[in-house]
């Protein structure tokens, strides 16, 4: 009995590996397809650039999506410039400073007003 048990408990323990690395492959599909769709725009930045760029949007999304923030409007990579920009509601200098101390600081980010 304790043969079939530790049979079925490493059978499990398999499957679980291996649909954690399964995931961590589709995700790893779906970031190198979006430097892809940046790369195809006919931009002249550097996988490097693009990989930086698209860190810094990550950050921003991550802590939107995990806090109750509503000065972003919204935020989208500027691959003419290799800049995030992102447009806050109040874009005043305190506020910029806040985002940079709680979100992410970053020469690559540029503030905007939004029109909204």
């Amino acid at each position: 009995m304790k043969k079939k048990f530790l049979l079925l408990f490493l059978s499990l323990i398999m499957c679980l590996s291996l649909t954690a690395c399964k995931d961590k492959e589709e995700n790893k599909t779906n970031n190198n397809n979006q430097n892809e769709e940046i790369e195809e725009s006919g931009t002249s930045l550097s996988a490097e650039e693009i990989t930086e760029l698209g860190d810094i949007a990550t950050k921003i999304g991550d802590y939107l999506a995990n806090h109750d923030y509503d000065n972003v409007v919204t935020y989208y990579i500027d691959t003419d410039n290799g800049k995030i920009v992102v447009e806050l509601q109040d874009n005043s200098k305190e506020k910029q400073d806040w985002f940079k101390k709680n979100i992410v600081s970053s020469d690559k980010i540029e503030f905007k007003e939004s029109s909204n």
